[in-house]
């Protein structure tokens, strides 16, 4: 029985992203390799050193200390697996996560299906923010936490994307009343 969560990621020296690619229960040690193939560094820590504090925010999937993952996927729903799995062809699954926030092969129309929901929820999004102008759009960005870098609307998707992932939100819709409690905010500002 799990007693504890460990962090799912940690931070490479290279700046990447460093996944579990280790897991010894016995021994209470779990090794972490970096995302990126260039890299390739390895770190090796205690359940405890790696150990979730309450209110700390959990990265891609929830892993217990019994080898238990758990994460939230959007064409999948909440996917359940013991850590054994996710060692198996490691850097293809952990691929699938940064790029697809999916480690579960994808049928074609799941793929096409993921790029016209996106293309709707953009779209959605695109009317919702309609009526704001450019110093608002940023002003609500940074209410919510969102850092632009190139695209506007993409960093929204990208947010959700991470959220979702992180089993923060279960919809775009909770993330979408969100956007709304945002805007909301932001216009009762403006009018005092």
């Amino acid at each position: 029985m799990a007693t504890m969560t460990l962090k799912t990621i940690v931070q490479c020296k290279c700046g990447k992203d460093m996944f579990p690619f280790q897991f010894d229960n016995k021994y209470q040690k779990i090794g972490y390799k970096c995302s990126d193939t260039a890299c390739g560094a390895e770190m090796e820590c205690s359940f405890d050193e790696v150990k979730v504090e309450e209110g700390e925010r959990i990265h891609y999937f929830w892993l217990n200390d019994d080898g238990q993952m758990t994460w939230k996927c959007c064409c999948h729903g909440y996917c359940d697996f013991d850590v054994e799995w996710f060692m198996d062809d490691w850097q293809d699954k952990v691929d699938r996560f940064i790029n697809l926030a999916c480690a579960l092969e994808k049928y074609p129309e799941e793929i096409d299906s993921d790029i016209e929901r996106q293309e709707e929820h953009l779209a959605e999004l695109k009317e919702r923010l309609q009526e704001l102008d450019e110093e608002q759009k940023l002003q609500l960005a940074e209410d919510m936490g969102i850092e632009i870098e190139d695209d506007y609307y993409m960093a929204f998707w990208n947010d959700f994307m991470e959220r979702i992932c992180a089993l923060e939100i279960d919809s775009w819709e909770e993330f979408m009343m969100g956007v709304d409690d945002a805007i909301w905010q932001l216009e009762e500002f403006e009018e005092q």
